[in-house]
């Protein structure tokens, strides 16, 4: 398998990326770029606000690049496991298990057939396995 088990979602957040770049570039520097919009001078309110939101685009290359990480493991391009520390670099170690287990039992019900704590399949197998490092036994 090749990428695209969820569509390449990440590949969106990207774009929106992108796009609020060349946004923030005018909301920074007041040149429009355009010969139908007179530059303008930034208020303190128009940086205040470019700050916050550069803030946010970098959380969102995180949150992207977990993303990319879920998909390709689950593609079969990253082995199992793979996407835990781009995942840690959003959540933190403390939400880690909250968010594998929420996966886990997402990917299951979509994909899957019979109870989640039977099943063979590679994606289940591996969470679960991940999940008992993280988890006394009977959390699983």
């Amino acid at each position: 398998m090749s990428g695209g088990s969820y569509d390449y979602a990440f590949s969106t957040i990207n774009m929106f990326i992108d796009a609020c770049e060349e946004t923030l570039a005018r909301l920074e520097t007041g040149k429009t770029g355009s010969e139908w919009e007179e530059d303008f001078e930034p208020t303190a309110l128009d940086l205040a606000s470019a700050k916050e939101r550069r803030r946010f685009l970098d959380h969102l290359r995180k949150v992207s690049e977990a993303m990319r990480a879920i998909e390709w493991v689950d593609s079969g391009d990253f082995g199992p496991g793979d996407e835990i520390a781009p995942i840690k670099m959003v959540v933190g170690d403390e939400k880690l298990v909250d968010v594998l287990d929420w996966f886990r039992q997402t990917v299951h019900r979509a994909h899957h057939e019979g109870p989640l704590d039977e099943c063979p399949r590679n994606t289940c197998d591996a969470a679960i396995k991940v999940l008992a490092r993280h988890k006394k036994p009977d959390q699983i």
